[in-house]
């Protein structure tokens, strides 16, 4: 009678253990659920402050002289970026270029090691 006790009791305490662990990773769950409500409610009102300032300026018109301004600086910077993209192409190509020249030279030199070592065996 002593053993089954001593098991139920042994039982027992397991349970309760594992109660606890359950417990304390439902704490856990819930401070995770008020970080992302809160979260969530800080992004809320960001969404709602970018809205209001896009309505704001929904209306916003340019004088002449600032679209001509405008669209001066935005093609003064679609010229620049052609001429980076050039630049670029020239020397992605000139890289492959010597890329290529880097593989034919490591060839040679692993066959002239070849016939080095071929040379000193035949000696």
């Amino acid at each position: 009678m002593n053993k089954k006790y001593e098991m139920k009791l042994n039982e027992c305490k397991e349970l309760k253990g594992e109660l606890l662990d359950e417990q304390q990773r439902l704490v856990n769950k819930e401070n995770e659920l008020h970080r992302a409500e809160a979260d969530l409610g800080r992004h809320q009102q960001r969404a709602l402050a970018l809205k209001k300032e896009l309505d704001t300026c929904k209306n916003m018109f340019l004088t002449t002289e600032q679209g001509e301004e405008f669209h001066r600086i935005v093609a003064s910077l679609t010229d620049e970026r052609t001429k980076v993209e050039e630049q670029y192409f020239k020397v992605r190509k000139d890289l492959t270029e010597a890329n290529n020249k880097l593989d034919v030279s490591r060839i040679k030199a692993e066959a002239v090691s070849k016939l080095l070592d071929e040379l000193k065996y035949t000696k």
